[in-house]
C-alpha cells in the first residue's frame, strides 16, 4: 500500500522536514535513517512511500538545517489500518505542553 504524509510547517532557510517510524520503510525508529520529505510550498511537506501490509505505524517528523537535527516532535504519531487500501495522512506538528 501507498501511504502520503504531508505536514503544514513553516520551515526556515536551509531547513527541511524529515519523517521516521516504527516500519524499515521509515528508517525503523532510528533517525538516522529518516525520510526527507518534499517541500511542496512555503507551509507544506509531503512524501508517499510503498509499505507492506501493516497494523499499526509510529512515526514522528523532525527538522534538519545542514544535515543537523534542530527539533523533534514531542510525541510520535500512530497509524492503524485495517486494509491494505492507499492513505493520506496530512498532519499537525505535535509540539511539547507548554511547562507553567
Amino acid at each position: 500500500m501507498k501511504i502520503k504524509f504531508s505536514i503544514n510547517y513553516s520551515t526556515a532557510w536551509r531547513q527541511s522536514v524529515w519523517v521516521y517510524g516504527s516500519i524499515s520503510q521509515l528508517g525503523s525508529k532510528n533517525e538516522a535513517n529518516a525520510i526527507m520529505m518534499d517541500y511542496v510550498s512555503p507551509t507544506k511537506w509531503s512524501v508517499i512511500i510503498d509499505v507492506p501490509k501493516a497494523d499499526k505505524i509510529e512515526y514522528t517528523y523532525l527538522i534538519k538545517e545542514n544535515g543537523r537535527i534542530v527539533k523533534r516532535e514531542a510525541e510520535a504519531h500512530i497509524l492503524s489500518f485495517d486494509n491494505d487500501n492507499d492513505f493520506i495522512v496530512s498532519d499537525m506538528w505535535n509540539d511539547a505542553p507548554e511547562q507553567k
